[in-house]
């Protein structure tokens, strides 16, 4: 019995100790609450930080401003000119790299950015024509504008020029993209329109549609051959519905074979320039490596 009462004792002593315990968490909790201000400027530069590094651009940028409009910060500048860019709002990312040109100590990463944002808009041809931010940044301009010329429409340059800035590594890459740029595998139209025209459905096969290139041969033998049955057997109607049906599938299989190598061409260059994105995206278009935003 006396066990039990002490057990009790200790039991309703812990309770009444965790209990006031609680108490005066929460009370230091208020307390603190009260004498932290969650809007101040260094804690909306920090959780602007935190959010930029989350790549949380939108709502990183609504902190910068927000501490900008107490405080001057080039740093800041340059990483809201540089979230805009990841948002594809490349106006607003100009405004703020011009900016800081001139009077920052960031003008050759903001003149790199703004390169960087030519090629973005595909204006090539401006890109290529801008010099070197610096020395600093030489490498990676000259690989910028070289790779420039992968992704425009004009006639590429001499392999010599193109090449001679590229590591190891990116010329295996640079070069088969330049290589299947000058000599695409397309397929002639009018070769496989030809083909069609002497073995219906070659064209087709030789535009890399076999299946339908085997049905155009077996419908247009199929019906030719009805209609020379019908002939012969002088049923004058049916052989002239299957003259015409022939007739039809003929045609059609020597313009489908001309519309198949075009749209196997198609597919080439769309496929090229895929790769050429995905990897100028992997490179991260030749962007040096900024600590300051880290």
């Amino acid at each position: 019995m006396i066990n039990n009462f002490v057990q009790c004792r200790i039991f309703f002593n812990s309770k009444f100790f965790f209990y006031h315990l609680l108490i005066l968490l929460l009370f230091q909790n208020f307390g603190f609450a009260q004498s932290t201000n969650l809007f101040s400027p260094n804690n909306r530069f920090k959780f602007g930080n935190y959010l930029f590094q989350e790549r949380d651009y939108l709502r990183a940028i609504d902190e910068y401003k927000s501490y900008l409009s107490t405080n001057k910060n080039d740093t800041l500048n340059f990483k809201i000119g540089f979230a805009y860019s990841r948002m594809g709002n490349y106006s607003e990312s100009e405004r703020y790299f011009k900016k800081l040109i001139g009077k920052s100590i960031f003008i050759d990463e903001s003149k790199f950015e703004l390169l960087k944002i030519n090629y973005l808009r595909e204006n090539f041809s401006d890109l290529r024509s801008k010099s070197f931010p610096s020395n600093k940044f030489r490498t990676e301009t000259l690989k910028l504008q070289h790779y420039s010329y992968l992704s425009d429409e004009i006639e590429l340059p001499d392999s010599n020029l193109l090449f001679s800035i590229y590591n190891d590594d990116e010329l295996i890459f640079v070069r088969d993209f330049y290589n299947r740029k000058l000599n695409p595998e397309y397929k002639s139209k009018t070769f496989a329109a030809i083909l069609s025209a002497f073995i219906p459905g070659a064209g087709k096969i030789y535009a890399g549609e076999t299946g339908d290139g085997i049905t155009a041969l077996i419908l247009t033998g199929l019906f030719s051959f009805l209609a020379y049955d019908n002939f012969q057997a002088d049923h004058k109607i049916r052989a002239w519905i299957f003259t015409g049906l022939s007739a039809f599938f003929y045609a059609g299989n020597i313009y489908g074979s001309a519309a198949a190598a075009q749209i196997y061409n198609a597919g080439i260059k769309l496929n090229l320039e895929n790769e050429i994105q995905v990897f100028i995206n992997q490179k991260k278009y030749f962007t040096p490596r900024y600590d300051f935003i880290d």
